[in-house]
């Protein structure tokens, strides 16, 4: 009788173990990320941001000092040659300039993008997750644990990494 008790304790052991193993090793990891959070915070962001709009502002003093000469150039020649030839070279200068500025502006977000991607998969593999879902408050993701959100742990190692470099 005893024996049939101790055998009996010993096989409910073995099963709990047995499933606890199977439970945690076939547990995944996954984390959140507020991504806009982490693009607004993240400082090579925030440099980028910056030289683009440096690069702005030096395009629209350009576009303002050409405009002011052809301006003066005008003076006492009203619907001359001159005059329409000078508008259409401003006219084909702006749209010059904003098609750059658009490019730049493109060029700036993939910059960030790709940062922001790349430090993703390194931060995944240190961190060993199985997966990282980002919110970008478009209804994607509706409802996370706060224990899945590594939003504020992403910001800081990201930052410290862009300073490191």
């Amino acid at each position: 009788m005893i024996l049939k008790w101790l055998l009996g304790l010993i096989f409910l052991v073995l099963i709990g173990s047995l499933s606890y193993l199977i439970y945690t090793q076939d547990r995944v990891k996954i984390g959140v990320v507020r991504t806009n959070e982490v693009l607004e915070s993240f400082k090579g962001g925030q440099k980028e941001k910056l030289l683009f709009e440096n690069k702005v502002t030096s395009s629209r003093l350009l576009l303002d000092s050409i405009y002011n000469l052809y301006r003066s150039d005008r003076k006492g020649s009203k619907g001359t040659f001159v005059e329409d030839r000078n508008i259409k070279i401003y006219q084909q200068k702006e749209k010059e300039v904003e098609i750059e500025l658009e490019q730049a502006k493109e060029r700036m977000e993939l910059t960030i993008l790709n940062s922001f991607n790349s430090f993703i998969s390194k931060y995944a593999e240190d961190k060993d997750y199985d997966l990282v879902l980002g919110v970008t408050g478009f209804g994607n993701i509706l409802f996370a644990k706060k224990y899945v959100d590594v939003t504020e742990d992403v910001i800081e190692k990201m930052n410290n990494d862009f300073y490191a470099k």
